[in-house]
């Protein structure tokens, strides 16, 4: 979608070079983050802060600008919000798949194959 409105600006950026790369460090992170944060303070818990961080950086990517009407900065903006929401989709299976319901309720990622 971000390629049929913007065109060879986006297809030459850098952030669509390193979207899978970033989608990865994120998930990563997030089966790091929230397997220690189930341990510590309940699974009850770590879904709940999973979920506001899933519903924050979701708003944001959909609301997102770039630094003055930069094309460029406003597809960093998109990379980066797509890693902290790809860090709230690294639950186990089950929890995972309300979070995926809520995050396509919330906003389609443009930069996600399907």
């Amino acid at each position: 979608m971000l390629g049929t409105i913007y065109g060879d600006e986006y297809n030459n950026s850098p952030a669509l070079k390193n979207i899978h790369a970033i989608t990865f460090a994120g998930t990563v992170v997030g089966q790091l983050v929230f397997g220690y944060t189930s341990d510590k303070w309940s699974r009850k818990n770590s879904l709940l802060i999973s979920t506001c961080i899933l519903i924050l950086f979701a708003a944001l990517g959909a609301g997102s600008y770039g630094y003055h009407g930069s094309v460029q900065g406003m597809f960093a903006a998109l990379t980066a919000y797509r890693f902290f929401v790809s860090q709230s989709r690294s639950l186990p299976s089950s929890q995972s798949q309300q979070v995926k319901s809520l995050e396509l309720l919330i906003t389609s990622s443009p930069t996600r194959k399907y």
